[in-house]
């Protein structure tokens, strides 16, 4: 008779937990579905714009109305942002519930122009390799270092000379050959302290030679 008994009360045991787990399953199930159908965007808000239009950046996150607010992938959106619109240093994406999502971006300034190394000389490269490409045209950079766009002739913007841009585009942080890197380095270094003591048009010309 004792026997009996306990495998009963082991019987039951087993039974609450299988209804435990499948309570839990239903559950889980119930939240994703509510997800999904409940938290769908509505409202795409932007702040901290100045260059781009609100249109324009929303335009390039891809987020559109009925989107779910919990399957879109922050981080690769914000990427993506950055290295589309050159001008963007830092863009924050944020849900907020029930139905809305925040934008907040941080923009760039241009504040010099890298002018073209005309004396470089590229290097031989091995057989199948691509060799370096050095800019023929002035680039616009922000403190940073990053390319934003090439300037026009007219552009009166710091001119930076004794660095060679390579493969050059916008939206990518300013790329030298390796025996450029300490002077790149100091240049970034220099603008940023300028900035910081608000002396950057205050300097029409930055030559840069050995470091």
């Amino acid at each position: 008779m004792a026997r009996k008994k306990q495998k009963s009360r082991r019987g039951r045991s087993r039974l609450g937990k299988v209804i435990q787990f499948l309570f839990v399953v239903a559950l889980l199930g119930a939240m994703t579905v509510g997800a999904t159908v409940f938290f769908q965007v509505e409202q795409v808000e932007v702040s901290g714009n100045a260059r781009y239009t609100q249109e324009e950046i929303v335009a390039c996150t891809g987020i559109k109305p009925g989107d779910n607010l919990f399957r879109m992938n922050k981080f690769a959106i914000q990427d993506h942002v950055k290295e589309e619109m050159p001008y963007i240093e830092d863009i924050l994406i944020r849900r907020r519930l029930p139905s809305t999502i925040t934008v907040a971006v941080t923009e760039w300034d241009a504040v010099a122009q890298v002018l073209p190394n005309e004396n470089w000389v590229a290097p031989e490269v091995e057989e199948g390799e691509t060799a370096p490409v050095a800019t023929e045209v002035s680039w616009l950079i922000s403190v940073g270092g990053k390319l934003l766009e090439q300037a026009s002739a007219e552009d009166a913007r710091m001119k930076i000379t004794g660095l060679t841009a390579l493969d050059a585009r916008d939206g990518i942080q300013i790329s030298v050959p390796e025996e450029e890197s300490g002077r790149l380095l100091s240049v970034v270094a220099l603008m940023d302290e300028l900035e910081r003591r608000e002396m950057l048009a205050d300097v029409s010309v930055m030559r840069v030679g050995s470091t």
